[in-house]
């Protein structure tokens, strides 16, 4: 028996719509769609990708970024592909090892505070917005040498080209040809083939999301106490 010596198999953009415009019946096994076909099915997958993000917080995706606080300065523009920030965030000041935690605050504890207040940053709240999000400080920043680290979870990239690969693991390919095949499937007048490509969509997605997103602890305290 002679395997391969490669571990790189990746689907492309073009290669999963085409799989999934077969799963419906809208092609032969290896035909060509059409422009139209493709421009459809691409509209759909980056749908697919886009509602992904919020099915957890994709361990691969989550990347350490860092900023310089400013003094007298609350506020940090991060990048426009950030979706959210996992706690905590650290701060480490200049010339020292041992970071200290900054916890989250809630929108209504930061509409409440004092923002005028400042010192050494303890707290931190993210505000999501459809453009550029931004990570806020508390107290303001009274130095401008410390350093802000935070774990960014960052945006699925889009499918824009035919040779585009999904940033998801390879194993994911299968569960983006089944979620594609049960939303073209409609539109081909495939009824029952939305309802089989739904069901293994989203056993796919159970499974993969299960293994392959952060969960937090579970701390079980008697009640009352």
């Amino acid at each position: 028996m002679a395997t391969s010596s490669s571990y790189d198999y990746e689907s492309n953009r073009d290669e999963i719509i085409q799989d999934a415009l077969t799963n419906v019946g809208a092609l032969g096994p290896n035909k060509t769609p059409t422009g139209n076909q493709t421009t459809h099915a691409a509209r759909l997958l980056n749908r697919l990708v886009k509602s992904l993000d919020y099915e957890g917080l994709y361990l691969w995706r989550v990347i350490r970024r860092s900023f310089t606080t400013t003094s007298g300065d609350n506020s940090q523009d991060l990048a426009t592909d950030v979706l959210s920030v996992d706690e905590p965030v650290r701060l480490t000041h200049t010339g020292e090892t041992q970071p200290l935690l900054l916890t989250p605050m809630t929108r209504d504890e930061f509409m409440s505070i004092n923002r005028a207040d400042s010192g050494t940053p303890t707290r931190y709240f993210f505000e999501k917005t459809l453009t550029t999000p931004t990570l806020y400080l508390y107290p303001t920043p009274d130095n401008s040498t410390d350093t802000i680290e935070y774990a960014a979870a960052i945006k699925s990239r889009d499918f824009d080209t035919a040779a585009n690969t999904p940033d998801f693991p390879s194993h994911w390919n299968l569960m983006l040809v089944n979620g594609l095949s049960f939303l073209l499937a409609p539109g081909y007048n495939q009824l029952q083939f939305a309802a089989f490509y739904r069901e293994e969509f989203e056993r796919n997605k159970a499974a993969l999301t299960q293994q392959e997103t952060e969960h937090g602890a579970l701390r079980l305290v008697p009640w009352g106490y």
